[in-house]
């Protein structure tokens, strides 16, 4: 699921935060992209998010059980991501958004389970996309976006469940999904 932030002014993207939602909820962006900048409870070193990568949500399908997405040992088909044009690396254009895909290989950590980390941004807009994904039930965090001047602006993430959530939205649909004894046929149209 793809959430954009406006802000009302241009500000410098250099920012510091975290994302904090769900236990449940994972927060699969893509690096280099000035998409996550969040704030919650604990405050953290801010760092760029490839550096926070600590969940492999990308599974191969000829070495099934090298990810786990959701807790279950189900993960996004590598092979269906490439067919669609997401591969490592790839940038995505997603209702106006344009993000850098992970460059990262199948079954190695590449997104963030959101649990309160701070990370740094880059770069220059009126906006933060989050691309982000719901495990288990509907997951939802609060944070705030900090600028560089001290100032900040408070937002409400709501990420439906990967699999069971309204195809509306979701930027892709899969017609796999990986799982720990290989791909299997996603019926409802699995993905975010």
């Amino acid at each position: 699921m793809l959430v954009r932030r406006r802000h009302q002014r241009h500000r410098r993207w250099t920012a510091a935060g975290l994302l904090t939602a769900a236990a449940s909820a994972t927060a699969l962006v893509a690096s280099g992209t000035p998409v996550l900048a969040v704030s919650a409870h604990r405050p953290h070193v801010p760092l760029p998010l490839d550096r926070l990568f600590d969940n492999s949500g990308i599974g191969n399908d000829k070495r099934p059980g090298t990810a786990n997405l959701d807790g279950a040992g189900r993960s996004l088909s590598a092979h269906d991501l490439a067919a669609a044009g997401w591969g490592p690396g790839s940038t995505l254009d997603i209702d106006g958004a344009r993000l850098r895909w992970p460059t990262t290989a199948p079954g190695r950590p590449d997104n963030v389970r959101a649990a309160g980390q701070s990370v740094r941004l880059t770069g220059r807009g009126d906006a933060v996309a989050f691309l982000v994904a719901g495990t288990g039930r509907r997951a939802s965090g609060t944070g705030d976006v900090r600028y560089r001047d001290g100032s900040h602006t408070r937002f409400t993430l709501i990420a439906p469940n990967w699999r069971t959530g309204p195809r509306s939205t979701k930027p892709l649909a899969l017609a796999h999904i990986t799982t720990r004894s290989g791909p299997s046929p996603d019926p409802r149209g699995c993905t975010w």
